[in-house]
């Protein structure tokens, strides 16, 4: 796949002579190999490349991402330049269709020789064993990829649920059981409510770079956006979640060290923690200041008068303030 974008080709040219950068050819020893088992399979493919071609070979096999228009990003080449324009899917492996490339060992071929500087020693050629194994994300390219976020691709999902206690508003009494004598509870009741958490892990998005030139490693290109967002509810469906039922709640990255010898081969891996509260559709929906299509969420109690959630707010109606506010989440997946 990341080879055919760039025009790579096997060649016919003997491994004597200089090739160009977009030619290698397929090796039989060792290569077809391959483990596979329960959370840990993986194949093998061994490639002959031109050694001075080498991280250009590696970048465009393993994958890279560069940043595109509108602060989206772009993995896929969208021509078959080798630039900080085009970004690279890793390539897929040409047996098993959901294994892509995570690394590769080198081992240098030929006599070396020393290059025009005389700063380190070069080779003829390289065999490149790439390892193959499937992702836990979906790998689709650019041109491909219809949706406006990256929710869907080059995301790690996780959910899990809890329930929880919350406490309820309002008067309560005994029921006696014999009697008009109705005793007021001394305590505050509570009510068993189902709460669920999802996270986003958003992956290999590139650092952004400072003005001297070198990549700001200290903090994720999108810092602003995602502090300005913390504590607020979807006010869109992300995610098949309806508005409302999102809660922003945590947020942490991480940085991931180059896997070429190149400095703007840093990315980060970005996670965002939602919690998550569903309990079907609001009467309010579409109401002056509330989202169209909401569920009952965050923004809602349950009310011991009506034995039914409520919409509450600073002026008891739809149109006051509520307590958490709404906001669209897709700027959190742009740079």
């Amino acid at each position: 796949m990341a080879l055919y974008e760039y025009n790579y080709a096997v060649t016919d040219t003997p491994s004597d002579q200089p090739w160009n950068p977009n030619e290698y050819k397929l090796l039989n020893d060792g290569n077809g190999k391959g483990t596979f088992n329960k959370d840990g399979s993986q194949a093998n493919v061994m490639y002959l490349v031109e050694y001075q071609y080498l991280d250009q070979f590696l970048e465009v096999v393993l994958g890279k991402t560069v940043v595109g228009s509108g602060g989206l990003l772009r993995r896929s080449a969208s021509a078959p330049d080798f630039d900080s324009e085009n970004g690279s899917l890793p390539e897929q492996h040409p047996l098993f269709d959901n294994f892509y490339a995570v690394s590769a060992d080198v081992e240098p071929r030929g006599a070396p020789f020393n290059n025009v500087d005389n700063t380190a020693p070069l080779w003829p050629k390289c065999v490149v064993n790439v390892v193959f194994r499937p992702p836990l994300f979906n790998v689709i390219p650019d041109d491909e990829y219809d949706d406006d976020t990256e929710i869907n691709r080059f995301t790690i999902k996780t959910t899990d649920g809890s329930s929880d206690l919350i406490s309820i508003p309002g008067v309560f009494k005994f029921c006696a059981s014999t009697g008009d004598f109705k005793q007021p509870l001394d305590i505050s009741p509570a009510k068993t409510v189902q709460n669920g958490h999802v996270s986003y892990t958003w992956l290999q998005v590139p650092v952004a770079i400072r003005g001297d030139g070198y990549p700001d490693l200290g903090k994720v290109p999108n810092f602003d956006t995602i502090q300005g967002l913390l504590g607020s509810l979807n006010q869109f469906t992300l995610d098949e979640y309806a508005p409302g039922t999102l809660l922003f709640a945590t947020w942490s990255s991480k940085l991931t060290l180059p896997q070429t010898a190149t400095s703007n081969s840093y990315y980060w891996d970005i996670t965002y923690n939602f919690s998550v509260r569903d309990y079907g559709e609001s009467p309010y929906a579409g109401s002056s200041g509330i989202p169209a299509g909401e569920h009952i969420g965050w923004n809602y109690a349950w009310s011991g008068y009506t034995g039914s959630w409520d919409l509450y707010s600073t002026t008891g109606d739809p149109s006051g303030g509520t307590m958490y506010n709404y906001a669209d989440f897709g700027p959190l997946f742009q740079v």
